[in-house]
């Protein structure tokens, strides 16, 4: 049964993946460029990628966000938090 369903449900996850990770680069390269001369959790394309994942499970800081010069910082980590998170 559950081989079924998965067979059935494959098209469906891999059209999801490739729309997640898309999404997910760009805002992650959108995280970059505005904070990685702020911040160092995203001084690195790397760190950047490491520090979007541990957003996904929860743990994040948002002071160094929030001290960043830029008041798009925080709206584009709001709404990375909204799209990719929820």
């Amino acid at each position: 049964f559950l081989s079924f369903v998965l067979k059935s449900s494959l098209p469906d996850l891999i059209s999801f993946f490739v729309v997640f990770i898309l999404i997910y680069c760009a805002f992650v390269q959108l995280l970059y460029l505005i904070l990685y001369e702020t911040t160092l959790n995203y001084s690195t394309f790397i760190k950047a990628i490491m520090t979007c994942f541990l957003v996904i499970l929860g743990k994040f800081d948002t002071n160094s966000i929030l001290s960043s010069n830029s008041i798009i910082a925080p709206i584009t980590f709001s709404l990375y938090n909204v799209v990719v998170v929820m």
